[in-house]
């Protein structure tokens, strides 16, 4: 608490001298037309009052101008320097980290007290405090994202060597985004699951800004441990944008949560965790019939993102001759774009009553559905197009026209 504490009258301080800056120069153009100020019974004369005002004022702006300028390109100057300076330390700091790391949790060495010692030792003498923080705290991500198993144990040992505790709260409740971020990543990747962590995490997945709002969904993912947690927390945030939704659904599957409870999310009222359920199902399907059953309800649903993720779950996750007699009941009620989502996996399926389905998208469909339909049957059962030959149909023999000089050209 008491760091939290120093944050912020560090941010305070701050902004007590952005505003004190802001209100200088108006303090010096009052000074500028006092006739005399007395300090200390002591009264000084203003040299500049025996000028006429405007002359005061055209000189005060010059000043300030030149003034302004010269701090621009030194302030601009230093910014710049400083900026390629840390650009160019902390990958190179990171990368050493990295190696330094990796042999820490693979080489059999440093199980020997001594020379874990002096793995120690070298991590504390690289690098200034603030920046060697950050790149150690860089590539324990680095290195956690790119191995499936969980090395949190190891890395929590690794930081109370190291005594960077403090860091986690400096990180986690800094002013900055680039630093909430990476403290997120910390705590969440070495599974620090104190309470305080977790509230301020919950605290930035409900800010505006994307990128911090992002990163703390994926901080909670990579810490649920139950399936039942991992949907109260989509649960809490049902406001989520698909953006947002995308996140959850690429960090649940990056983080290997393989163990989704489907039923909770698709038996939802809320739509947007439906979303997510059938999301997920299409990655991380468990195969029990009852997740299977609740995707086919939502086949022909009135919301049209819940319609098409559905059919999207279902053709890639039903076996393609299963799937066959819900294609041919529900193809013809369905939006275009649906119809050739379907037309794009039925390939294959080599079912008389399809054909007959293929043949009535031929002359009912749009031109697109068409012409799909019509390159499944010159594939599939090439005799069935003959019909086609004699029809009067102007799109149907521009389509059948396309899809011979296609098929014949190859």
């Amino acid at each position: 608490m008491r760091q939290v504490l120093g944050l912020q009258l560090v941010e305070y301080s701050k902004w007590a001298v952005r505003v004190l800056v802001t209100l200088l120069p108006l303090l010096i153009l009052y000074i500028l037309y006092l006739p005399s100020v007395s300090i200390k019974e002591k009264v000084y004369i203003n040299p500049f009052i025996q000028h006429e005002w405007w002359t005061i004022l055209v000189g005060y702006f010059i000043f300030i101008c030149v003034g302004g300028v010269l701090g621009f390109v030194l302030v601009g100057s230093y910014i710049t320097y400083r900026r390629a300076w840390v650009t160019m330390l902390i990958p190179r700091l990171t990368n050493i980290y990295v190696n330094i790391i990796v042999e820490y949790l693979y080489a059999d060495k440093y199980k020997n007290v001594s020379e874990r010692r002096t793995l120690i030792d070298r991590v504390r003498k690289i690098g200034s405090q603030k920046l060697r923080t950050e790149a150690f705290i860089k590539s324990i991500t680095k290195v956690q994202e790119a191995v499936a198993e969980n090395h949190s144990e190891a890395f929590k040992e690794l930081i109370k060597e190291l005594n960077v505790e403090k860091a986690i709260v400096r990180f986690l409740y800094s002013y900055n985004t680039s630093d909430r971020i990476l403290g997120m990543r910390f705590v969440s990747y070495l599974r620090i699951k104190e309470q305080r962590y977790i509230d301020q995490i919950f605290k930035y997945s409900k800010s505006k800004n994307f990128a911090l709002r992002s990163d703390a969904y994926a901080a909670l993912i990579r810490m649920v441990e139950g399936d039942n947690k991992l949907a109260e927390f989509i649960g809490d945030s049902h406001d989520l944008s698909l953006l947002d939704i995308n996140f959850i659904v690429s960090a649940v599957i990056k983080n290997f949560k393989m163990n989704i409870d489907y039923h909770d999310f698709l038996a939802s009222p809320m739509k947007r965790k439906i979303i997510v359920g059938l999301l997920l199902s299409k990655y991380r399907y468990d195969k029990e019939r009852k997740s299977l059953i609740l995707i086919l309800n939502y086949i022909g649903h009135e919301e049209y993102a819940i319609n098409y993720l559905a059919w999207d779950a279902f053709l890639n996750l039903v076996p393609k001759d299963e799937a066959a007699d819900i294609i041919i009941d529900r193809f013809f009620q369905e939006q275009e774009r649906i119809q050739l989502m379907i037309l794009r996996n039925v390939y294959g399926i080599r079912n008389d009553r399809l054909y007959d389905m293929l043949e009535k998208a031929v002359e009912k469909g749009t031109i697109r559905v068409k012409l799909e339909a019509m390159r499944i049957l010159f594939k599939e059962q090439f005799n069935r197009i003959s019909m086609f030959y004699a029809s009067d149909d102007l799109e149907i023999k521009v389509v059948l026209k396309e899809v011979a000089d296609i098929h014949i050209s190859v």
